[in-house]
């Protein structure tokens, strides 16, 4: 069965994304999975052997699956199968092994919310699998959720992988009822030169999402949501998250590239940023092997929508 992985730890963010992924499941006919990683005991030096560790690592996934039972109580009020699992270890590399299955089509996990300093580091587990997922990942904060799934704003350049996002998010649109914008960001520096024509670069852009949108209506075979284009100006990540902070808007999709290992220790990337400043939750669609799709899954006794591989 098709499967959104849940990342649970038990924080408020956390909470927001068991709420996100589980309606988000219920509406797709998706299963979900709930996924606690308990992080190994260290004990001080002189802090006891090993019965002692043994004693508090039992102690924990005690305490893990006390905390699974309660949340799964909450994510089968939504009428989804509910399966829930613990891993031993650091929590984003068990995350993104678990979501590296053929079962899980999406991972949807919180953030939680950071101060000045800690925004200039790279280091929170939601970002690490972000930037090694071959699956779309759903960051959600610890902010209060819309009613439903009403718009999705999605980003668009002329990358394959903006591309993409931008077919993930046509096809989830349209699966879920929800309208949709098609957003391409300018820099200030466009239009601010003496022969800059900003209004021809609007209508270039307008008329590129236009095709696009054209396009994968035929790549797809869908009529496609209710579409709106817009052309934003400034840096992306700020514009886009601005733009994300309209009330009808309940997820923002953007794609993102495949990076080496330099690469992701460092921030710089629209996706990166939104991360940390976007109010609703955002939706990561990498470059990679494993992309989805929504498509319509029939079987002898159950017609079911569910987020599977591209061919």
């Amino acid at each position: 069965m098709a499967r959104i992985l849940i990342a649970v730890d038990g924080s408020p963010a956390a909470q927001r994304a068991l709420e996100f992924g589980a309606s988000l499941a219920a509406k797709l006919n998706l299963g979900v999975t709930l996924l606690h990683v308990v992080a190994p005991v260290v004990l001080p030096m002189g802090g006891g052997g090993p019965e002692t560790f043994a004693e508090l690592q039992r102690a924990l996934q005690a305490e893990a699956t006390q905390l699974l039972s309660g949340l799964a109580d909450k994510a089968r009020a939504y009428g989804v199968a509910v399966a829930t699992e613990q891993a031993l270890g650091d929590p984003a590399v068990a995350i993104h092994a678990r979501s590296e299955a053929p079962d899980i089509h999406l991972v949807v996990m919180g953030s939680r919310g950071q101060g000045a300093v800690a925004r200039l580091l790279l280091g929170s587990v939601a970002t690490q699998v972000v930037h090694t997922a071959t699956c779309p990942v759903v960051v959600v904060r610890d902010e209060p959720l819309g009613a439903g799934m009403r718009r999705m704003l999605v980003a668009v350049d002329s990358t394959q992988v903006a591309r993409e996002a931008a077919r993930v998010g046509l096809e989830l649109a349209e699966r879920m009822g929800a309208r949709m914008t098609l957003a391409h960001v300018l820099p200030h520096s466009v239009g601010h030169g003496e022969t800059a024509d900003f209004a021809a670069f609007e209508r270039a852009c307008e008329e590129y999402a236009s095709g696009l949108l054209a396009e994968l209506h035929l790549l797809t075979g869908r009529s496609g949501p209710s579409t709106d284009l817009a052309v934003l100006r400034g840096e992306p990540a700020e514009a886009l998250a601005k733009a994300a902070s309209s009330p009808d808007v309940d997820l923002v999709i953007v794609g993102t590239r495949a990076r080496g290992a330099l690469a992701r220790t460092l921030l710089g990337s629209v996706a990166d940023t939104l991360l940390r400043t976007c109010p609703k939750p955002v939706m990561v669609v990498p470059e990679g092997p494993k992309r989805v799709r929504v498509r319509e899954e029939r079987s002898e006794e159950v017609r079911s929508e569910a987020l599977v591989p591209s061919v």
